[in-house]
């Protein structure tokens, strides 16, 4: 599969002649890679790496992809809860701007982080009854969450406007009218009720 930088915009999976053109947002990621699945719940079967990055969006055109493709994204960058850093490479992510998703959810599966009650064992305590104001320390969790989240699905919402064209009335000669349409037509005699 080849995939090209592409255009930051617009955001999501967008269907194009030649592929399908992925971008994403992110201020703190070092790389955002595109995860492709045949199945709902089947294995992944290619992963690709954005090769695109402008003001922040992460972009690329995956050349041969067509519509009804299933994805998820999976971000890299710093591991620091300290300062609210919690990338973990093992999280598949749905696209915030996909669509369309289709999958289900497994709740019990999808924590970010593993938490270490070792600081509480070190204390000479049982770990399992942590304190009021006991710290814990949050771990990066390896395990891979693809099986319990939901696929984006590519979605070609382009509209095929057949020999219809802009009417090309000049703005000189343009005349825009608004008005409420049940105001307007409630009382007409030719409505009915």
């Amino acid at each position: 599969m080849r995939i090209r930088p592409g255009n930051p915009y617009p955001l999501g999976a967008t269907v194009t002649p030649e592929g399908v053109q992925f971008a994403v947002w992110s201020s703190s990621a070092t790389t955002v890679e595109v995860c492709l699945f045949d199945t709902p719940d089947g294995p992944e079967t290619a992963r690709l790496t954005l090769p695109g990055h402008t003001d922040q969006i992460f972009h690329g055109l995956a050349l041969g992809l067509r519509a009804g493709q299933l994805y998820g994204l999976r971000a890299q960058g710093p591991w620091n809860p300290a300062i609210g850093h919690r990338f973990n490479p093992h999280r598949l992510l749905v696209d915030p701007y996909a669509r369309a998703i289709c999958g289900r959810v497994d709740h019990q599966h999808l924590g970010g982080h593993a938490v270490d009650r070792a600081p509480a064992a070190r204390e000479g305590r049982d770990a399992s009854r942590p304190r009021r104001h006991h710290k814990t320390e949050e771990i990066l969790d390896e395990r891979d969450t693809a099986a319990a989240v939901p696929r984006g699905v590519v979605v070609d919402d382009r509209f095929d406007w057949g020999d219809d064209a802009p009417p090309r009335t000049p703005w000189s000669d343009t005349v825009i009218y608004e008005l409420h349409v049940k105001g307007f037509t409630a009382r007409h005699p030719e409505v009915p009720p």
